[in-house]
Protein backbone atom coordinates (compact mmCIF):
# COMPACT_ATOMS: atom_id res chain seq x y z
CA UNK A 1 0.00 0.00 0.00
CA UNK A 2 3.19 2.02 0.37
CA UNK A 3 2.15 3.97 3.81
CA UNK A 4 4.67 3.48 6.94
CA UNK A 5 4.04 1.70 10.19
CA UNK A 6 4.88 2.35 13.28
CA UNK A 7 6.72 -0.60 14.91
CA UNK A 8 8.31 0.63 17.85
CA UNK A 9 6.94 4.06 19.67
CA UNK A 10 10.73 5.41 19.54
CA UNK A 11 9.26 7.37 16.48
CA UNK A 12 6.12 8.90 18.27
CA UNK A 13 6.92 11.57 20.50
CA UNK A 14 5.26 11.30 23.97
CA UNK A 15 3.18 14.91 23.74
CA UNK A 16 1.42 13.18 20.75
CA UNK A 17 0.92 10.28 22.74
CA UNK A 18 -0.48 12.10 25.45
CA UNK A 19 -2.89 13.71 23.08
CA UNK A 20 -4.97 10.60 22.86
CA UNK A 21 -5.74 10.40 26.67
CA UNK A 22 -7.71 13.64 25.83
CA UNK A 23 -9.71 11.74 23.56
CA UNK A 24 -10.06 8.10 24.37
CA UNK A 25 -9.25 5.88 27.02
CA UNK A 26 -5.86 4.86 25.87
CA UNK A 27 -3.45 2.08 26.84
CA UNK A 28 -0.19 0.98 25.96
CA UNK A 29 0.98 -2.45 24.42
CA UNK A 30 3.65 -4.43 24.96
CA UNK A 31 4.47 -7.71 23.54
CA UNK A 32 2.75 -10.40 21.82
CA UNK A 33 -0.19 -7.69 21.45
CA UNK A 34 -0.75 -8.06 25.66
CA UNK A 35 -2.06 -4.22 26.94
CA UNK A 36 0.84 -3.29 30.32
CA UNK A 37 -2.53 -2.29 32.05
CA UNK A 38 -5.62 -4.31 33.05
CA UNK A 39 -7.56 -2.85 30.12
CA UNK A 40 -10.26 -3.84 30.94
CA UNK A 41 -10.43 -1.54 34.33
CA UNK A 42 -9.73 1.24 31.61
CA UNK A 43 -13.53 0.02 30.29
CA UNK A 44 -14.83 2.66 33.05
CA UNK A 45 -12.03 5.01 33.88
CA UNK A 46 -9.32 6.77 32.03
CA UNK A 47 -5.34 5.90 32.98
CA UNK A 48 -3.98 8.90 34.56
CA UNK A 49 -1.74 10.54 32.41
CA UNK A 50 1.03 9.75 34.49
CA UNK A 51 0.55 5.91 35.10
CA UNK A 52 0.22 6.04 30.89
CA UNK A 53 3.39 8.23 30.63
CA UNK A 54 5.20 4.92 32.89
CA UNK A 55 3.78 2.69 30.65
CA UNK A 56 4.50 4.02 27.63
CA UNK A 57 8.73 4.13 28.36
CA UNK A 58 8.60 0.82 28.98
CA UNK A 59 11.17 -0.81 27.03
CA UNK A 60 8.61 -3.93 26.08
CA UNK A 61 6.26 -1.29 24.69
CA UNK A 62 5.17 -1.63 21.18
CA UNK A 63 2.32 0.47 20.27
CA UNK A 64 -0.73 2.21 21.61
CA UNK A 65 -4.36 1.29 22.02
CA UNK A 66 -7.61 3.01 22.27
CA UNK A 67 -10.23 1.11 24.92
CA UNK A 68 -13.58 0.44 22.77
CA UNK A 69 -17.15 0.61 24.17
CA UNK A 70 -15.56 3.57 26.63
CA UNK A 71 -17.57 6.83 25.78
CA UNK A 72 -19.54 5.00 23.10
CA UNK A 73 -16.56 4.04 20.63
CA UNK A 74 -17.02 0.98 18.17
CA UNK A 75 -14.60 -0.09 15.90
CA UNK A 76 -15.17 -2.20 12.63
CA UNK A 77 -12.41 -4.02 11.69
CA UNK A 78 -11.50 -5.43 8.61
CA UNK A 79 -8.92 -8.05 8.77
CA UNK A 80 -7.44 -8.95 4.58
CA UNK A 81 -5.21 -11.61 6.09
CA UNK A 82 -7.92 -14.12 5.48
CA UNK A 83 -6.85 -13.35 1.39
CA UNK A 84 -4.12 -14.92 -0.21
CA UNK A 85 -3.19 -12.16 -3.05
CA UNK A 86 -2.54 -8.71 -2.95
CA UNK A 87 -5.15 -8.52 -5.66
CA UNK A 88 -7.92 -10.22 -3.75
CA UNK A 89 -7.44 -8.07 -0.89
CA UNK A 90 -7.61 -4.90 -3.00
CA UNK A 91 -10.49 -6.46 -4.55
CA UNK A 92 -12.60 -7.04 -1.70
CA UNK A 93 -12.02 -4.10 0.58
CA UNK A 94 -12.69 -1.17 -3.05
CA UNK A 95 -16.00 -3.16 -3.33
CA UNK A 96 -16.95 -2.89 0.64
CA UNK A 97 -15.40 0.87 0.34
CA UNK A 98 -17.33 1.45 -2.35
CA UNK A 99 -20.43 0.02 -1.35
CA UNK A 100 -20.42 2.39 2.39
CA UNK A 101 -19.85 5.37 0.18
CA UNK A 102 -22.84 4.77 -2.14
CA UNK A 103 -25.23 4.05 0.40
CA UNK A 104 -24.02 6.25 3.44
CA UNK A 105 -24.45 9.61 2.60
CA UNK A 106 -21.43 11.28 3.48
CA UNK A 107 -19.25 8.87 4.77
CA UNK A 108 -15.87 9.90 4.68
CA UNK A 109 -17.14 12.84 7.24
CA UNK A 110 -18.88 10.42 9.25
CA UNK A 111 -16.42 7.70 10.06
CA UNK A 112 -12.68 7.31 10.78
CA UNK A 113 -10.75 4.92 8.58
CA UNK A 114 -6.96 3.72 9.14
CA UNK A 115 -4.85 1.05 7.43
CA UNK A 116 -3.34 -1.27 10.01
CA UNK A 117 -0.13 -2.89 10.00
CA UNK A 118 -1.46 -6.01 8.51
CA UNK A 119 -3.13 -4.33 6.17
CA UNK A 120 -6.58 -4.59 7.10
CA UNK A 121 -8.47 -1.67 7.81
CA UNK A 122 -10.40 0.09 11.09
CA UNK A 123 -13.85 1.73 10.45
CA UNK A 124 -13.84 4.07 13.70
CA UNK A 125 -17.44 5.85 15.13
CA UNK A 126 -19.35 6.67 18.14
CA UNK A 127 -22.29 5.38 18.64
CA UNK A 128 -25.34 4.81 21.49
CA UNK A 129 -26.09 1.11 20.19
CA UNK A 130 -22.61 0.11 21.12
CA UNK A 131 -22.18 -3.53 21.72
CA UNK A 132 -19.86 -5.91 22.73
CA UNK A 133 -17.23 -7.65 20.64
CA UNK A 134 -19.05 -9.29 17.55
CA UNK A 135 -18.18 -11.50 14.19
CA UNK A 136 -19.82 -9.83 11.81
CA UNK A 137 -18.58 -11.63 8.86
CA UNK A 138 -16.85 -14.86 7.42
CA UNK A 139 -16.06 -16.35 4.09
CA UNK A 140 -16.36 -19.85 2.50
CA UNK A 141 -13.89 -22.06 4.00
CA UNK A 142 -12.49 -19.65 6.24
CA UNK A 143 -13.05 -20.34 10.22
CA UNK A 144 -11.44 -16.09 11.17
CA UNK A 145 -13.84 -13.44 10.64
CA UNK A 146 -12.80 -10.86 7.35
CA UNK A 147 -15.29 -8.22 9.55
CA UNK A 148 -15.53 -8.00 13.17
CA UNK A 149 -16.16 -5.48 15.43
CA UNK A 150 -14.81 -4.11 19.00
CA UNK A 151 -16.94 -2.95 21.17
CA UNK A 152 -17.62 -3.07 24.66
CA UNK A 153 -14.87 -5.28 26.23
CA UNK A 154 -12.47 -4.03 23.72
CA UNK A 155 -9.37 -2.76 22.07
CA UNK A 156 -7.95 -1.51 18.77
CA UNK A 157 -3.92 -0.63 17.84
CA UNK A 158 -3.71 2.63 16.62
CA UNK A 159 -1.95 3.98 13.60
CA UNK A 160 -1.65 7.42 13.50
CA UNK A 161 0.16 7.92 10.27
CA UNK A 162 -1.94 5.66 7.91
CA UNK A 163 -5.51 7.15 7.66
CA UNK A 164 -6.88 6.12 4.64
CA UNK A 165 -7.97 9.38 2.22
CA UNK A 166 -10.01 11.84 2.96
CA UNK A 167 -11.45 10.24 6.30
CA UNK A 168 -11.85 11.80 9.46
CA UNK A 169 -8.87 11.68 11.93
CA UNK A 170 -8.80 9.70 15.38
CA UNK A 171 -9.60 13.19 17.11
CA UNK A 172 -12.35 14.04 14.75
CA UNK A 173 -14.59 11.34 15.43
CA UNK A 174 -18.04 11.85 16.86
CA UNK A 175 -21.16 10.16 17.00
CA UNK A 176 -23.46 8.61 13.63
CA UNK A 177 -27.16 7.86 13.59
CA UNK A 178 -28.68 4.47 13.85
CA UNK A 179 -29.57 4.52 10.24
CA UNK A 180 -25.81 5.00 9.34
CA UNK A 181 -24.54 1.96 11.95
CA UNK A 182 -27.52 -0.01 10.83
CA UNK A 183 -26.52 0.53 7.36
CA UNK A 184 -22.96 -0.17 7.96
CA UNK A 185 -23.57 -3.20 9.61
CA UNK A 186 -25.71 -4.61 6.90
CA UNK A 187 -23.45 -3.99 4.20
CA UNK A 188 -20.76 -6.06 6.20
CA UNK A 189 -22.73 -8.56 7.14
CA UNK A 190 -23.39 -9.10 3.35
CA UNK A 191 -20.60 -11.26 3.25
CA UNK A 192 -20.99 -13.76 5.82
CA UNK A 193 -21.40 -17.10 4.48
CA UNK A 194 -23.99 -19.29 6.41
CA UNK A 195 -22.01 -23.02 6.59
CA UNK A 196 -25.01 -23.97 8.84
CA UNK A 197 -28.12 -25.93 7.11
CA UNK A 198 -31.36 -24.44 7.21
CA UNK A 199 -33.53 -25.82 9.78
CA UNK A 200 -35.91 -28.00 7.96
CA UNK A 201 -38.78 -30.52 9.49
CA UNK A 202 -37.68 -33.79 10.51
CA UNK A 203 -38.31 -36.87 8.77
CA UNK A 204 -41.35 -38.33 10.25
CA UNK A 205 -39.46 -42.14 10.76
CA UNK A 206 -42.65 -44.07 10.39
CA UNK A 207 -43.15 -43.48 6.70
CA UNK A 208 -40.09 -41.77 5.61
CA UNK A 209 -37.23 -44.76 4.50
CA UNK A 210 -33.41 -43.90 4.03
CA UNK A 211 -33.59 -43.82 0.10
CA UNK A 212 -36.85 -42.02 -0.06
CA UNK A 213 -36.86 -37.67 -0.57
CA UNK A 214 -39.62 -35.63 1.50
CA UNK A 215 -41.29 -32.87 -0.42
CA UNK A 216 -39.25 -29.98 1.29
CA UNK A 217 -36.28 -31.86 0.25
CA UNK A 218 -37.65 -32.44 -3.50
CA UNK A 219 -38.70 -28.70 -3.45
CA UNK A 220 -35.55 -27.65 -2.63
CA UNK A 221 -33.43 -29.56 -5.26
CA UNK A 222 -35.99 -28.58 -8.02
CA UNK A 223 -36.79 -24.97 -7.40
CA UNK A 224 -34.86 -21.71 -6.97
CA UNK A 225 -35.70 -19.26 -4.26
CA UNK A 226 -35.85 -15.92 -6.34
CA UNK A 227 -38.86 -17.69 -7.85
CA UNK A 228 -40.45 -17.70 -4.23
CA UNK A 229 -39.28 -14.43 -3.13
CA UNK A 230 -39.01 -12.24 -6.38
CA UNK A 231 -42.62 -10.45 -5.68
CA UNK A 232 -40.70 -8.77 -2.48
CA UNK A 233 -37.57 -7.68 -3.36
CA UNK A 234 -35.48 -6.60 -5.59
CA UNK A 235 -31.76 -6.86 -6.38
CA UNK A 236 -29.80 -3.20 -5.83
CA UNK A 237 -27.21 -1.69 -8.29
CA UNK A 238 -24.10 -3.59 -7.77
CA UNK A 239 -25.69 -6.36 -6.07
CA UNK A 240 -24.60 -9.12 -7.80
CA UNK A 241 -21.00 -11.20 -5.63
CA UNK A 242 -19.33 -13.49 -6.55
CA UNK A 243 -20.64 -16.20 -4.14
CA UNK A 244 -23.91 -14.42 -3.65
CA UNK A 245 -26.65 -11.90 -4.66
CA UNK A 246 -27.90 -8.95 -2.62
CA UNK A 247 -31.14 -8.56 -2.24
CA UNK A 248 -33.32 -5.19 -0.78
CA UNK A 249 -37.36 -5.31 0.26
CA UNK A 250 -39.15 -3.43 -2.17
CA UNK A 251 -39.85 0.50 -0.29
CA UNK A 252 -36.80 -0.54 2.01
CA UNK A 253 -34.58 2.98 3.12
CA UNK A 254 -31.94 0.75 3.64
CA UNK A 255 -28.80 -0.43 1.48
CA UNK A 256 -29.67 -4.36 0.99
CA UNK A 257 -31.96 -6.39 3.29
CA UNK A 258 -30.26 -9.76 2.87
CA UNK A 259 -28.23 -11.93 0.66
CA UNK A 260 -28.78 -15.12 -1.32
CA UNK A 261 -26.20 -17.82 -1.46
CA UNK A 262 -25.22 -18.84 -4.84
CA UNK A 263 -24.59 -22.27 -3.79
CA UNK A 264 -27.03 -23.50 -1.34
CA UNK A 265 -29.87 -21.29 -3.20
CA UNK A 266 -30.57 -20.46 0.48
CA UNK A 267 -31.66 -16.81 1.80
CA UNK A 268 -30.20 -14.37 4.92
CA UNK A 269 -31.92 -11.61 5.79
CA UNK A 270 -29.90 -9.45 8.61
CA UNK A 271 -33.55 -6.61 8.27
CA UNK A 272 -37.18 -6.81 9.51
CA UNK A 273 -40.05 -5.85 7.80
CA UNK A 274 -40.70 -8.81 5.56
CA UNK A 275 -42.98 -11.81 6.18
CA UNK A 276 -39.56 -13.90 6.48
CA UNK A 277 -37.41 -14.50 9.91
CA UNK A 278 -34.18 -12.00 10.16
CA UNK A 279 -30.59 -13.44 11.32
CA UNK A 280 -31.65 -17.46 9.80
CA UNK A 281 -31.01 -19.10 6.94
CA UNK A 282 -33.96 -19.68 4.90
CA UNK A 283 -34.20 -22.48 2.19
CA UNK A 284 -36.91 -22.53 -0.59
CA UNK A 285 -38.97 -24.59 1.46
CA UNK A 286 -39.01 -22.32 4.35
CA UNK A 287 -39.52 -19.31 1.93
CA UNK A 288 -42.81 -20.80 0.64
CA UNK A 289 -43.76 -21.49 3.80
CA UNK A 290 -43.62 -18.43 5.56
CA UNK A 291 -45.34 -16.86 2.14
CA UNK A 292 -48.77 -19.29 1.61
CA UNK A 293 -48.81 -21.23 4.86
CA UNK A 294 -48.06 -18.72 7.24
CA UNK A 295 -44.76 -20.56 8.80
CA UNK A 296 -46.91 -23.64 9.21
CA UNK A 297 -44.10 -26.50 7.48
CA UNK A 298 -46.70 -28.93 7.77
CA UNK A 299 -49.40 -27.21 6.26
CA UNK A 300 -46.53 -26.71 3.46
CA UNK A 301 -45.11 -29.74 3.13
CA UNK A 302 -48.67 -31.43 2.93
CA UNK A 303 -49.32 -29.06 -0.01
CA UNK A 304 -45.84 -29.74 -2.01
CA UNK A 305 -47.01 -33.51 -1.40
CA UNK A 306 -50.30 -32.90 -3.03
CA UNK A 307 -48.26 -31.09 -6.11
CA UNK A 308 -46.25 -33.93 -6.19
CA UNK A 309 -43.05 -32.96 -4.81
CA UNK A 310 -41.66 -35.82 -2.43
CA UNK A 311 -41.58 -39.86 -2.92
CA UNK A 312 -45.13 -41.57 -2.43
CA UNK A 313 -45.39 -42.07 1.46
CA UNK A 314 -46.22 -45.62 1.97
CA UNK A 315 -48.41 -45.57 5.18
CA UNK A 316 -50.94 -43.23 1.82
CA UNK A 317 -50.27 -46.23 -0.18
CA UNK A 318 -51.05 -48.79 1.94
CA UNK A 319 -54.27 -46.77 3.08
CA UNK A 320 -55.41 -46.86 -0.58
CA UNK A 321 -54.23 -50.89 -0.87
CA UNK A 322 -57.24 -53.02 -2.66
CA UNK A 323 -58.42 -55.61 -0.59
CA UNK A 324 -57.24 -58.87 -2.80
CA UNK A 325 -58.97 -62.47 -2.44
CA UNK A 326 -56.37 -65.34 -1.46
CA UNK A 327 -57.05 -66.08 -5.70
CA UNK A 328 -57.24 -64.07 -7.98
CA UNK A 329 -59.49 -65.55 -10.89
CA UNK A 330 -56.98 -65.07 -13.41
CA UNK A 331 -58.43 -68.23 -15.50
CA UNK A 332 -57.53 -68.84 -19.11
CA UNK A 333 -54.98 -65.38 -19.59
CA UNK A 334 -52.51 -66.17 -22.30
CA UNK A 335 -49.97 -63.75 -20.84
CA UNK A 336 -48.20 -64.18 -17.45
CA UNK A 337 -49.51 -61.94 -15.30
CA UNK A 338 -48.34 -64.11 -12.20
CA UNK A 339 -44.96 -62.85 -13.00
CA UNK A 340 -45.84 -59.55 -11.01
CA UNK A 341 -47.06 -59.40 -7.36
CA UNK A 342 -50.77 -59.81 -6.72
CA UNK A 343 -51.34 -56.04 -6.28
CA UNK A 344 -50.54 -54.61 -9.53
CA UNK A 345 -52.24 -58.58 -10.97
CA UNK A 346 -55.07 -56.99 -9.38
CA UNK A 347 -54.86 -54.04 -11.09
CA UNK A 348 -54.79 -54.84 -14.26
CA UNK A 349 -57.60 -57.67 -13.94
CA UNK A 350 -59.88 -54.93 -12.70
CA UNK A 351 -58.81 -52.60 -15.55
CA UNK A 352 -59.71 -55.58 -17.79
CA UNK A 353 -62.96 -56.20 -16.11
CA UNK A 354 -64.60 -51.91 -16.34
CA UNK A 355 -62.03 -50.88 -18.65
CA UNK A 356 -62.26 -53.45 -21.30
CA UNK A 357 -58.16 -53.06 -21.38
CA UNK A 358 -56.46 -55.52 -23.10
CA UNK A 359 -54.16 -57.42 -20.44
CA UNK A 360 -51.72 -58.67 -23.27
CA UNK A 361 -51.40 -55.00 -23.73
CA UNK A 362 -51.19 -53.71 -20.38
CA UNK A 363 -48.51 -56.79 -19.68
CA UNK A 364 -46.15 -55.73 -21.82
CA UNK A 365 -46.52 -52.09 -20.58
CA UNK A 366 -45.58 -52.78 -16.93
CA UNK A 367 -42.66 -54.76 -18.18
CA UNK A 368 -41.38 -51.58 -20.44
CA UNK A 369 -42.57 -49.46 -17.74
CA UNK A 370 -40.17 -50.88 -15.01
CA UNK A 371 -37.22 -51.02 -17.42
CA UNK A 372 -37.15 -47.50 -18.01
CA UNK A 373 -37.51 -47.13 -13.89
CA UNK A 374 -34.50 -48.91 -13.44
CA UNK A 375 -32.42 -48.04 -16.35
CA UNK A 376 -28.46 -48.28 -15.96
CA UNK A 377 -29.23 -48.56 -12.34
CA UNK A 378 -29.04 -52.54 -12.20
CA UNK A 379 -27.80 -55.10 -14.40
CA UNK A 380 -28.82 -58.57 -15.18
CA UNK A 381 -26.33 -61.17 -14.08
CA UNK A 382 -27.26 -64.07 -16.13
CA UNK A 383 -23.75 -66.06 -14.66
CA UNK A 384 -20.57 -64.81 -13.38
CA UNK A 385 -19.13 -63.19 -16.06
CA UNK A 386 -22.17 -62.34 -17.88
CA UNK A 387 -24.19 -59.51 -17.51
CA UNK A 388 -27.29 -57.78 -19.69
CA UNK A 389 -28.79 -54.75 -19.22
CA UNK A 390 -32.63 -54.87 -18.69
CA UNK A 391 -33.55 -52.68 -21.51
CA UNK A 392 -36.70 -54.02 -23.27
CA UNK A 393 -38.08 -53.44 -26.78
CA UNK A 394 -41.69 -54.32 -26.65
CA UNK A 395 -44.84 -54.08 -30.32
CA UNK A 396 -47.98 -54.40 -29.35
CA UNK A 397 -49.59 -55.78 -32.78
CA UNK A 398 -53.26 -55.63 -33.37
CA UNK A 399 -55.83 -54.14 -35.92
CA UNK A 400 -56.73 -50.17 -35.73
CA UNK A 401 -59.45 -50.02 -33.28
CA UNK A 402 -58.80 -53.35 -30.90
CA UNK A 403 -57.39 -50.60 -27.73
CA UNK A 404 -53.76 -50.96 -27.77
CA UNK A 405 -53.27 -47.33 -26.25
CA UNK A 406 -56.29 -47.14 -24.25
CA UNK A 407 -54.81 -50.47 -22.69
CA UNK A 408 -51.40 -49.04 -22.47
CA UNK A 409 -52.46 -45.68 -20.93
CA UNK A 410 -54.01 -47.45 -18.05
CA UNK A 411 -50.30 -48.53 -17.24
CA UNK A 412 -47.81 -45.93 -17.89
CA UNK A 413 -50.40 -42.96 -16.69
CA UNK A 414 -48.33 -42.66 -13.46
CA UNK A 415 -44.83 -42.69 -15.11
CA UNK A 416 -46.50 -39.87 -18.19
CA UNK A 417 -47.50 -37.81 -15.45
CA UNK A 418 -44.23 -37.44 -13.85
CA UNK A 419 -42.64 -37.16 -17.08
CA UNK A 420 -45.08 -34.15 -17.85
CA UNK A 421 -43.82 -32.85 -14.62
CA UNK A 422 -40.17 -32.45 -15.64
CA UNK A 423 -41.21 -31.42 -18.80
CA UNK A 424 -42.98 -28.39 -17.47
CA UNK A 425 -40.09 -27.81 -15.28
CA UNK A 426 -37.49 -27.43 -18.00
CA UNK A 427 -39.65 -25.37 -19.75
CA UNK A 428 -40.36 -22.96 -17.10
CA UNK A 429 -36.56 -22.50 -16.16
CA UNK A 430 -35.26 -22.24 -20.07
CA UNK A 431 -37.77 -19.50 -20.02
CA UNK A 432 -35.76 -17.63 -17.22
CA UNK A 433 -32.65 -18.90 -18.68
CA UNK A 434 -33.59 -17.19 -22.05
CA UNK A 435 -34.86 -13.90 -20.20
CA UNK A 436 -32.16 -13.44 -18.16
CA UNK A 437 -29.81 -14.13 -21.54
CA UNK A 438 -31.61 -11.75 -23.29
CA UNK A 439 -31.25 -8.69 -20.97
CA UNK A 440 -28.74 -6.25 -21.11
CA UNK A 441 -25.35 -6.28 -19.14
CA UNK A 442 -27.23 -3.58 -17.00
CA UNK A 443 -30.60 -5.28 -16.36
CA UNK A 444 -28.70 -8.75 -15.46
CA UNK A 445 -27.09 -6.83 -12.36
CA UNK A 446 -30.75 -6.36 -11.28
CA UNK A 447 -32.21 -10.10 -11.86
CA UNK A 448 -30.16 -13.24 -10.32
CA UNK A 449 -28.32 -15.26 -12.88
CA UNK A 450 -30.57 -18.63 -13.29
CA UNK A 451 -28.69 -22.40 -13.31
CA UNK A 452 -28.43 -23.58 -17.05
CA UNK A 453 -31.47 -25.60 -17.07
CA UNK A 454 -31.02 -29.13 -17.46
CA UNK A 455 -33.28 -32.02 -19.12
CA UNK A 456 -34.40 -34.47 -17.21
CA UNK A 457 -37.70 -35.81 -19.49
CA UNK A 458 -37.40 -39.64 -19.43
CA UNK A 459 -39.89 -40.64 -22.16
CA UNK A 460 -39.91 -39.14 -25.50
CA UNK A 461 -42.01 -40.39 -28.29
CA UNK A 462 -42.22 -38.53 -31.96
CA UNK A 463 -38.53 -37.55 -31.67
CA UNK A 464 -35.62 -37.39 -33.98
CA UNK A 465 -32.56 -39.48 -33.21
CA UNK A 466 -30.46 -36.53 -32.57
CA UNK A 467 -32.73 -35.03 -30.15
CA UNK A 468 -32.71 -38.73 -28.21
CA UNK A 469 -29.17 -38.84 -27.82
CA UNK A 470 -29.19 -35.55 -26.79
CA UNK A 471 -31.88 -36.26 -24.05
CA UNK A 472 -30.03 -39.08 -23.18
CA UNK A 473 -26.80 -37.46 -22.49
CA UNK A 474 -28.90 -35.42 -19.75
CA UNK A 475 -31.54 -37.65 -18.61
CA UNK A 476 -28.95 -40.97 -18.40
CA UNK A 477 -29.83 -43.11 -16.10
CA UNK A 478 -32.58 -44.05 -19.19
CA UNK A 479 -34.72 -42.49 -21.84
CA UNK A 480 -38.06 -44.46 -22.93
CA UNK A 481 -39.13 -44.10 -26.44
CA UNK A 482 -43.22 -45.09 -26.59
CA UNK A 483 -44.96 -44.93 -29.61
CA UNK A 484 -48.56 -45.21 -30.84
CA UNK A 485 -47.56 -46.19 -34.16
CA UNK A 486 -44.44 -48.16 -34.75
CA UNK A 487 -44.39 -47.79 -37.69
CA UNK A 488 -42.30 -44.95 -38.46
CA UNK A 489 -39.77 -46.31 -35.87
CA UNK A 490 -39.29 -49.25 -38.47
CA UNK A 491 -39.28 -47.45 -41.44
CA UNK A 492 -36.53 -45.21 -40.16
CA UNK A 493 -34.29 -48.18 -39.77
CA UNK A 494 -34.22 -48.37 -43.63
CA UNK A 495 -33.41 -44.99 -44.59
CA UNK A 496 -29.63 -44.34 -45.72
CA UNK A 497 -27.82 -42.02 -43.71
CA UNK A 498 -24.45 -41.50 -42.75
CA UNK A 499 -24.10 -43.86 -39.69
CA UNK A 500 -27.26 -45.89 -39.89
CA UNK A 501 -29.90 -45.34 -37.73
CA UNK A 502 -30.07 -49.72 -37.26
CA UNK A 503 -26.94 -49.24 -36.61
CA UNK A 504 -27.11 -47.30 -34.02
CA UNK A 505 -30.22 -49.15 -32.54
CA UNK A 506 -28.64 -52.60 -32.61
CA UNK A 507 -25.82 -51.26 -30.19
CA UNK A 508 -28.54 -49.63 -27.91
CA UNK A 509 -30.14 -52.69 -27.13
CA UNK A 510 -27.22 -54.70 -26.35
CA UNK A 511 -25.56 -51.48 -24.18
CA UNK A 512 -23.03 -50.67 -26.08
CA UNK A 513 -21.87 -47.07 -26.14
CA UNK A 514 -22.78 -45.27 -28.83
CA UNK A 515 -21.35 -42.19 -31.16
CA UNK A 516 -23.65 -40.44 -33.50
CA UNK A 517 -21.91 -38.47 -36.05
CA UNK A 518 -23.96 -36.61 -38.66
CA UNK A 519 -22.70 -34.51 -41.42
CA UNK A 520 -25.03 -31.73 -39.92
CA UNK A 521 -23.57 -32.28 -36.12
CA UNK A 522 -20.69 -32.29 -34.28
CA UNK A 523 -21.23 -35.84 -32.69
CA UNK A 524 -22.72 -37.23 -29.62
CA UNK A 525 -22.05 -39.84 -27.23
CA UNK A 526 -23.73 -42.29 -24.76
CA UNK A 527 -21.16 -44.31 -22.72
CA UNK A 528 -24.36 -46.90 -21.28
CA UNK A 529 -27.04 -46.04 -23.88
CA UNK A 530 -30.49 -47.36 -22.02
CA UNK A 531 -33.63 -46.62 -24.38
CA UNK A 532 -36.66 -49.22 -24.19
CA UNK A 533 -39.00 -49.07 -27.02
CA UNK A 534 -42.59 -49.90 -26.38
CA UNK A 535 -45.52 -49.45 -29.35
CA UNK A 536 -48.32 -50.42 -31.35
CA UNK A 537 -48.06 -51.69 -35.13
CA UNK A 538 -50.84 -53.10 -37.15
CA UNK A 539 -50.30 -56.64 -38.11
CA UNK A 540 -50.17 -55.85 -42.19
CA UNK A 541 -47.56 -52.94 -41.68
CA UNK A 542 -45.65 -54.93 -39.34
CA UNK A 543 -45.27 -57.82 -41.94
CA UNK A 544 -43.82 -55.17 -44.10
CA UNK A 545 -40.76 -54.71 -42.07
CA UNK A 546 -40.46 -59.24 -41.55
CA UNK A 547 -37.85 -58.79 -44.11
CA UNK A 548 -34.88 -61.52 -44.65
CA UNK A 549 -33.16 -58.86 -43.97
CA UNK A 550 -34.36 -58.07 -40.41
CA UNK A 551 -33.96 -61.09 -39.72
CA UNK A 552 -30.68 -61.70 -40.32
CA UNK A 553 -28.75 -58.54 -38.57
CA UNK A 554 -31.12 -59.28 -35.58
CA UNK A 555 -33.25 -56.40 -35.24
CA UNK A 556 -36.44 -59.12 -35.33
CA UNK A 557 -34.79 -61.00 -32.79
CA UNK A 558 -34.61 -58.09 -30.11
CA UNK A 559 -38.33 -57.28 -30.30
CA UNK A 560 -40.95 -58.59 -28.21
CA UNK A 561 -44.15 -59.05 -30.37
CA UNK A 562 -47.82 -59.40 -28.41
CA UNK A 563 -50.23 -60.11 -30.38
CA UNK A 564 -53.40 -61.50 -28.85
CA UNK A 565 -56.07 -62.85 -30.06
CA UNK A 566 -58.41 -59.12 -28.93
CA UNK A 567 -61.31 -58.18 -29.78
CA UNK A 568 -63.54 -55.05 -29.58
CA UNK A 569 -65.79 -55.45 -25.89
CA UNK A 570 -69.42 -53.94 -25.93
CA UNK A 571 -69.27 -50.96 -23.67
CA UNK A 572 -70.16 -51.77 -19.72
CA UNK A 573 -70.91 -49.61 -16.88
CA UNK A 574 -68.29 -50.54 -14.55
CA UNK A 575 -66.21 -48.07 -12.83
CA UNK A 576 -62.83 -48.66 -11.66
CA UNK A 577 -62.98 -47.83 -7.98
CA UNK A 578 -60.94 -44.54 -7.02
CA UNK A 579 -58.89 -46.11 -4.13
CA UNK A 580 -57.58 -48.40 -7.09
CA UNK A 581 -56.53 -45.69 -9.06
CA UNK A 582 -54.83 -43.87 -6.56
CA UNK A 583 -52.96 -47.11 -5.28
CA UNK A 584 -51.90 -47.69 -8.62
CA UNK A 585 -50.33 -44.23 -8.89
CA UNK A 586 -48.35 -43.79 -5.91
CA UNK A 587 -46.90 -47.09 -5.81
CA UNK A 588 -45.56 -46.50 -9.89
CA UNK A 589 -44.65 -42.82 -8.33
CA UNK A 590 -42.88 -44.01 -5.32
CA UNK A 591 -41.35 -47.00 -7.38
CA UNK A 592 -39.50 -44.71 -10.02
CA UNK A 593 -38.35 -42.58 -7.20
CA UNK A 594 -37.18 -45.34 -4.95
CA UNK A 595 -34.58 -46.02 -7.62
CA UNK A 596 -33.93 -42.66 -8.78
CA UNK A 597 -32.81 -41.58 -5.78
Amino acid sequence: MGFSFLNTLCRMEIEQAVNFIDYFSAITIGADKIPNHAWKECQEKKLSEEQFIINFKKTTTTGIGIVTGFESLEVVDIDTKVFSTQLEKDQFWNEYYQSLKDNIVDFDKKFSVYITKSGGYHILYKSKRVVGNTKIAKLKGHKEAVIETRGIGGYVFVYPGNKFEKTLSYFQIDFISDEDRQTLWNISKAYNYIETTPEEPKKDKRTYAEDEITPWQDFNEKTDIWSVIQEDFFIPQNGQKKDHYLIKRHGATSAHSGSVFRDSGCMFLFSTGTIYPHEKLISPFMAYAYKYHNEDFKAAAKDLYEQGFGSRLKKDIEKNKPKIEKELPIGNIDFPIDIFNKDIQHYILECNKKLDANIDYMGCSVLWLISVCIGTSFEIEVKKGWKEPGVIWLAVVGKAGIGKTPSMSNILKPLDSLNFKEIKRYQEQMEAWNYYNDLTKKEKEEHPEPPKPKKTQFIANDITLEALVDLHQESDNSVGVFKDELAGWFKDMNKYRAGSDLEFWLSCWSGKSVSLNRMTRKGSFIEKPFIPVLGGIQPSIFNQFATDENKDNGFLDRMLLSFPDAKVEQYNENEMHPSDIQWYSDTIVRFYQQVKN
